[in-house]
This record gives C-alpha cells, structure tokens and sequence, in this order.
C-alpha cells in the first residue's frame, strides 16, 4: 500500500500485468521502452520526453540518406534541461515546501521580528528558492538486458517507419508523429499503470521511486542519489527510502 502523496512500488507480478497488457494494446514497442526505462534507470516523466534519438543511439548515414542500422550506446546521460519552447509546461503547483536547517531558522528569525515590530507576515515571503534545475547531470548504464532489448526494439522500428530518421528527432513521439510534453508524457505512462494494467495508488514516478528505493535497501544512500541525481541526500532518504513496500528489480523482465 503506498504511503499518501507517493506514488507506489510496483511488485514483480505487477510488473510482469504491465507489460502483458502493452503488449495487448497499440504502439507496444514504444509503450514497452518508455516502462523499461522509468523502471530500470527511474527516470521521470519530464526527462523521458527530453530524451532524443542520439541520446540512446547513434545512426549510421547521414541525414540526407535513408538509414538503415545504428549502434545502442552503452549509457545514457541524463542532464537538467529547459522545456523547449513548443512544448507545454507543467501547471501543476507544488503542495509542499522543503526546507534545509539554515533556511528554516532564518525564516523563523525573520517572523519573530516582524511579530514583535507588529507587521503583517506574508507566507510566500519566506518560501525556500526554488531550484530551476533540481536534478545534477548523470551517466546511466544501459546494460540491464529487458531494457536493451526494449530500446534496440522501438529504435528499430523507428528505423523502418522513418528511414530518414535524425538523431536530434525525440525519442518518443506521440500517434500524431510530435514530441511529448512532460504532462503527456506523465498521463501517459499514468493510463498504463493505471487503467491497461489495473495498479490503482501507480503513477509515472512509481518506476524511479521503486527502483531508487531498491538502490537504497542494497547500497547506500550516496548511490541512490547518484542514480536519482538529486542534489541532496537526505531528500531521497526522506523521499524514496521506504521498506514496507515490496520491490524486485528482476533484471530478466
């Protein structure tokens, strides 16, 4: 059962209904790459539609030629970017502020003297700065074998769809052919979870939160922020390491 405001952990037997039912539905090879991806690398919805061609591929030809093969590359890297002009932004507005120490006894300082000088106290004054770019640049393997399978798959037939295909073309597009927002993206990968394969408490976040919380049971807390790419480690302690939920990172599904 997950924790209010967390996205759950999925079992292995749950797993194991989501990517039964893609396979069931249309756009499986690409429905299959985008899970294995937010399973196996926890990546976040935002990053997942970020992603271009070259990020995973690198094409043999050039641009004006048809193509016909290419290499997987062995990582991944995974840095903070802008969303692109023509893409939507997120307009979901965060319910929860996190402060470090020192921010919180400044803010608590700063309330005290306006009480005593008897001033109105206006709490989006003492709101934490928010960090435009909170995750850190990251390499990710690329050698769990469902997720290389699943990429040499959906690039593949990229390949036969679109011979000319570019390597700054995204990597995953919608059925109209255009490049996913973060919130399309999210929903998606939301419908999958929840909908096609029945996990009610899932969300986009239940793949990176299952598999940072795995890290953090069989590693340490350094390593989970490593692979989360968060600044901080004590946020991911705060906000993945829970061990009452269960998880198995079965690399063979």
């Amino acid at each position: 059962m997950a924790i209010k405001g967390r996205a759950s952990i999925l079992t292995s037997k749950e797993w194991e209904k989501v990517f039964s039912v893609i396979m069931n539905n249309r756009h499986a090879e690409k429905n299959t790459a985008i899970m294995k991806m937010s399973r196996h690398l926890g990546l976040k919805a935002q990053e997942l539609a970020a992603l271009t061609i070259d990020d995973v591929s690198m094409l043999e030809g050039n641009d004006r030629e048809a193509r016909q093969s290419f290499t997987l590359r062995k990582e991944v890297y995974i840095a903070p970017r802008e969303t692109p002009k023509n893409r939507s932004r997120s307009k979901y507005v965060k319910k929860n502020l996190t402060f470090t120490v020192s921010e919180f006894e400044n803010a608590l300082e700063k309330v005290v003297s306006l009480v005593k000088a008897d001033k109105k106290i206006n709490p989006i004054d003492f709101y934490p700065t928010k960090n435009q770019n909170s995750t850190t640049p990251r390499l990710l393997p690329l050698i769990e074998e469902p997720l290389v399978n699943a990429l040499k798959t959906y690039v593949e037939m990229r390949l036969i769809n679109q011979p000319f295909l570019k390597s700054t073309d995204p990597l995953f597009v919608t059925q109209k052919g255009g490049s996913y927002s973060p919130n399309t993206l999210q929903e998606h990968m939301a419908l999958i979870l929840r909908d096609w394969a029945g996990v009610s408490s899932a969300t986009s976040n239940s793949g990176r939160r299952g598999l940072i919380t795995h890290v953090l049971q069989t590693y340490d807390v350094n390593v989970a922020q490593s692979v989360a790419g968060v600044r901080s480690p004590s946020s991911v302690a705060v906000s993945y390491n829970d061990r009452t939920e269960p998880y198995s990172n079965d690399s063979k599904k």
